[in-house]
């Protein structure tokens, strides 16, 4: 076992802890642009607004203005005293 464990020196810690913070450096800097992406994606809350097309827009306005002329004056029917 104890040849596993082979002591080191002090230099050698020391290259070894600054290897360990370069590495945990890279992989924070990865995990926080993996979040940002992650929140720019995200959809924001509520109902998406709905894309409108002028085509259609414009094709439903005259539908609109054709529809009320054709329309009744009175769309309840009169009250019967039974």
């Amino acid at each position: 076992m104890q040849r596993f464990f082979a002591p080191i020196t002090s230099a050698e810690a020391a290259e070894q802890q600054q290897k360990h913070f370069a590495q945990s450096a890279a992989l924070s800097a990865e995990a926080s642009a993996a979040r940002a992406r992650v929140e720019l994606m995200r959809p924001g809350p509520g109902r998406p607004k709905q894309q409108l097309d002028a085509s259609t827009v414009l094709t439903a306005a005259a539908a609109a203005e054709g529809e009320e002329s054709a329309a009744p004056a009175v769309k309840r029917g009169k009250y019967n005293n039974w």
